[in-house]
């Protein structure tokens, strides 16, 4: 059985840039396609209001779902592969139906949109990509509405203690050696931290989970601001894929929830890629 990358679809054309780059990473990874579309709601009562009128609409919303994945106006200027795909709709909260979908599956990835502009409500609250970030157990990537699937020539990874854990090298081994990337281990260094121990491990694991030529380079920076530095890093490299590693209820916390999706759409167009260790 393929393993499938996840794919949340709300009919607009953020939503369709993400299923395009999706698209192309599935079809040369050799995963299949999930589409889930969530109808939203905001109360208990609501639910039990829209209960019919969703089960009426199922029909008509998995249609548009499938139509969503074999057409669009940007097909003509984009790559574009026939991959199997399949689609869901469901009902709730978008983010707590993402990652309950999530759950249930073979996933290797979920690809989410992010917009430039933002409600009130979600300022205080979080976009729902950044939810599904903060909350998903398997890695997101967070697309830009202006980025376009390329080779993954080049790979900054955001680099600290938790680089060399096992799942995230395993990760970036598989693209690596798919694309034959030039991965890039940057730690931006907040005081006197010693980070040659944990280069050592993560070039040792690299040899051993890869197949092909290892092609690595580590770097240094100074920073305050380390999502600020690594976007920055990442713009100046031309790098095709940013990955930054994270503990759940920390980084994100103060990082993802507040401005990543945010920071991710305006100053770059490099996609994003959070892994949780």
């Amino acid at each position: 059985m393929k393993p499938s990358i996840l794919v949340p679809v709300d009919f607009t054309d953020n939503a369709f840039n993400a299923y395009l780059y999706a698209n192309n990473l599935a079809y040369y990874l050799d995963c299949t396609l999930h589409l889930i579309y969530v109808l939203p709601i905001s109360s208990d009562s609501e639910s039990s209001k829209r209960s019919d009128l969703a089960r009426g609409e199922k029909e008509v919303l998995q249609s548009k779902l499938r139509s969503f994945s074999r057409w669009h106006p940007n097909e003509i200027i984009e790559k574009f592969f026939p991959v199997e795909t399949s689609v869901e709709v469901a009902l709730g909260d978008t983010a707590e139906q993402v990652i309950k979908c999530a759950n249930k599956g073979l996933f290797r990835f979920i690809v989410c949109g992010t917009r430039e502009r933002h409600s009130s409500r979600e300022k205080w609250l979080g976009t729902v990509s950044s939810n599904i970030a903060m909350q998903a157990g398997i890695p997101v990537i967070l697309v830009p509405n202006h980025a376009a699937f390329t080779n993954l020539d080049t790979i900054v990874v955001g680099c600290d203690e938790h680089a060399n854990d096992d799942f995230v090298l395993a990760q970036i081994a598989i693209l690596s050696d798919w694309f034959e990337s030039q991965v890039h281990f940057v730690h931006v260094q907040q005081g006197s931290q010693d980070f040659e121990v944990i280069e050592r491990d993560i070039l040792e694991a690299l040899v051993a989970l890869q197949k092909k030529t290892l092609k690595v380079e580590m770097a240094t920076i100074e920073g305050v601001d380390v999502v600020s530095a690594l976007f920055h890093y990442a713009s100046e490299k031309k790098a095709d894929l940013l990955i930054m590693i994270s503990e759940k209820r920390s980084f994100l916390k103060d990082l993802l929830f507040q401005s990543m999706t945010r920071k991710t759409a305006q100053p770059t167009s490099v996609p994003t890629m959070i892994i949780h260790v």
